[in-house]
């Protein structure tokens, strides 16, 4: 089965992919936990998140950023607990070593490369967007990751 997120029993949330209203908005839980009510997924994956150093690959993350993806990280813990839905914290580079060997491209040309493959039937060009969608195929390839290892290699138990 493949929604907005992609969901093959397994689903796979980033913190970026939290339900919001409007842009800027505030968070939507009634949504984030009905939205876990119907697709009843057998496992969540969450890439963990973490606070960054002030530069990385050249970009700053300010700090008001970091804030709010920490928060949402929180949320969707929080829901998930809350749900008792079983879910896995994994590191990007656990699930990168495993999903995205060998895929030809940098960065997350890898990752879209990847979901595009395995995952013929996923649109990672949703809505107006007119290239892929990175989060998207990050998402898609989270849940390739708990599909094929059921969150017990490297995974954190939540």
């Amino acid at each position: 089965q493949t929604c907005a997120l992609p969901i093959l029993h397994v689903a796979a949330f980033r913190a970026e992919d939290t339900i919001l209203v409007g842009r800027g908005g505030d968070y939507r839980v009634k949504a984030m936990c009905a939205l876990l009510r119907d697709l009843a997924p057998e496992l969540v994956v969450l890439e963990k998140q973490q606070a960054m150093p002030p530069k990385v690959h050249g970009r700053v993350q300010g700090v008001a950023s970091t804030a709010s993806i920490m928060r949402a990280m929180g949320l969707w813990e929080g829901v998930l607990g809350a749900l008792e839905v079983p879910h896995v914290l994994v590191r990007p580079q656990v699930w990168q070593r495993r999903i995205l060997a060998g895929a030809p491209g940098e960065g997350k040309a890898r990752a879209i490369a990847v979901a595009e493959r395995r995952l013929p039937g996923l649109n990672l060009t949703p809505g107006r967007c007119t290239k892929p969608h990175e989060g998207l195929a990050d998402a898609a390839c989270l849940a390739l990751w708990g599909l094929e290892t059921r969150g017990v290699e490297d995974g954190e138990r939540g």
